[in-house]
């Protein structure tokens, strides 16, 4: 999947790309995305912080509809609906959570993101 990335990390992304496996590549994606959000919750009050994890999220959510939208895109199409299912939830939540400042909106989005770099590492939850 391709990754949109904040200017700070772009270097260290496009190099973490050339040497993990793309899966891998992509599961560490969503840890990063995650623990933004985690430490953007535990700061809310810091609202540049809490919207940059949120939006870099949404890149990375847009990214996914991008690319299970590609007819090269090899994943079975109920895969293909369960993700755009998720990406359409994220993105309805992503606008909560941009609005406004309660950790509990945050938390659906660390959930996911967490679930889905677990299944891409191939760790049961």
């Amino acid at each position: 999947m391709g990754r949109a990335a904040s200017a700070p990390f772009a270097a260290y992304d496009k190099a973490q790309g050339a040497v993990q496996p793309r899966r891998q590549a992509d599961a560490t994606a969503f840890v990063k995305a995650a623990r933004a959000l985690e430490e953007a919750a535990l700061v809310a009050a810091d609202r540049a912080r809490w919207r940059r994890a949120v939006e870099r999220n949404q890149l990375l959510w847009t990214a996914v509809q991008i690319e299970i939208g590609l007819p090269r895109n090899p994943l079975p199409g109920a895969i293909k609906s369960n993700l755009a299912q998720l990406a359409a939830f994220v993105d309805r939540q992503s606008a909560l959570a941009l609005a406004g400042s309660d950790r509990g909106l945050l938390d659906p989005l660390i959930a996911i993101d967490r679930e889905i770099a677990a299944g891409l590492f191939g760790r049961k939850r």
